[in-house]
C-alpha cells in the first residue's frame, strides 16, 4: 500500500519525486497520478482509499497545481465527496490547460474556481501554503503513514528504554517490542563503531 497520491498536471512528477523531503521525513510514501489515471473507471473510493486493490492511496494531494482540466476537477470533487481526503497545496488551480471544449476561457476558469470552492468546503479537504505543511495536515485528518515507517525510523535514531516503548505503542506485543528494541539498540551501537 502507498499512503498518498500526488497529482501533477505535467511531467514535473516524473523527474523522480518531490524536491521538498517533508513527506519522506514524516514517513509517508507516495506515488504520482495524472489526469488519465484519475479518469479511469476504477478510480473510486472504497473504504476510504482510492484503488483499494492496488496502491490504496489514503489521500490525494494537489501540489501547486496551476491548471487542471474540468473533468479532473470534477473527479477530485467526486473523490472528496466520497470521503477521500484532498489536500490542496498552494493556490487552488484557476485555469485549464489549453482551450475549453465549450464556451470561453473565462467561463471555463469560472467553472474551475467554483469547483475548487466546492472541494475546499468539503470536510475531507484542506488547503496548506506549501508541501512542508502537508504532514501536519495529514495527521490532523487522521491520515497516518505506512505502518511502522516512522516508528522504525525513530527507534533506529534513538532507541528509548523498553518501558517507554511499551507505553508508547500499546498495540504491539511485549515480545515484538523487546525484539524491536534489541534490534534498534544493536543497530545504533553498530553505527557508532
Amino acid at each position: 500500500m502507498v499512503d498518498l497520491a500526488i497529482f501533477h498536471g505535467a511531467v514535473e512528477g516524473v523527474k523522480g519525486g518531490l524536491s521538498d523531503q517533508s513527506l519522506n521525513e514524516a514517513g509517508y510514501t507516495y506515488g504520482f497520478v495524472t489526469d488519465g489515471l484519475l479518469a479511469r473507471q476504477d478510480a473510486v473510493v472504497t473504504d476510504g482509499r482510492i484503488w483499494q486493490r492496488g496502491p490504496g492511496y489514503k489521500a490525494l494531494i494537489l501540489n501547486n497545481v496551476q491548471y487542471i482540466s474540468e473533468a479532473t476537477a470534477q473527479k477530485v470533487l467526486e473523490l472528496g465527496t466520497d470521503g477521500l481526503p484532498i489536500i490542496v497545496v498552494g493556490t487552488p488551480p484557476s485555469t485549464i490547460p489549453g482551450l475549453p471544449s465549450s464556451g470561453s476561457l473565462a467561463q471555463a476558469e469560472t467553472r474551475i474556481q467554483a469547483r475548487f470552492d466546492q472541494i475546499l468546503r468539503l470536510p475531507t479537504s484542506v488547503s496548506v501554503d506549501n508541501i512542508a505543511a502537508s504532514p501536519r495536515a495529514l495527521l490532523s485528518a487522521n491520515i497516518r503513514y505506512a505502518k511502522g515507517s516512522q516508528l522504525t525510523r525513530e527507534l533506529r535514531l534513538r532507541p528509548p528504554p523498553l518501558p517507554t516503548l511499551i507505553r508508547a505503542v500499546p498495540q504491539l506485543s511485549t515480545r515484538n517490542l523487546k525484539t524491536a528494541w534489541s534490534l534498534c539498540a544493536a543497530e545504533t551501537a553498530m553505527q557508532k563503531l
